[in-house]
């Protein structure tokens, strides 16, 4: 994995932080603030999840010949996946985590395609595991 790939990916993970404090609800933060913590992370893990969506797009696009037509359908679904996740209250953080989980498997398949950077799941795989295991922190917030 490039480097300046590596980096940009680790800071965006400092963004589930936040959520995660939230969570934790410490007795110094208020309760409206623990709560616009978690749903500014749970926001962000919708854009981030619809913004892989895009990345499989843009391999399908851009790979040798005519695009597979499943995985170009495919790939729309984390964007509508975020937006029915964010408009279930109590479930946002879960049905998210599941989008991360589908994610890779589209991941997954355009590795097996050979149209994603052959690093690509080997950047995937521990994001997503530390973006799912932030996403379920977040989901037993009480």
């Amino acid at each position: 994995v490039p480097s300046n790939v590596k980096t940009l990916s680790a800071l965006g993970l400092l963004p589930f932080l936040p959520g995660i404090v939230g969570t934790i609800q410490f007795s110094f933060i208020t309760v409206q603030l623990n709560e616009l913590l978690i749903e500014a992370t749970l926001v962000y893990a919708a854009l981030i999840l619809s913004f892989l969506g895009g990345c499989i797009f843009g391999f399908e696009t851009l790979a040798l010949g005519a695009p597979d037509n499943k995985r170009l359908w495919l790939s729309i679904t984390p964007t509508i996946w975020a937006l029915i996740s964010l408009s279930l209250p109590n479930y946002e953080a879960l049905t998210l985590a599941l989008g991360f989980f589908v994610i890779y498997e589209l991941d997954r398949r355009t590795t097996i395609a050979k149209i994603s950077p052959i690093w690509w799941l080997s950047l995937r795989l521990p994001l997503n595991f530390l973006v799912i295991l932030a996403l379920v922190v977040i989901g037993f917030h009480g």
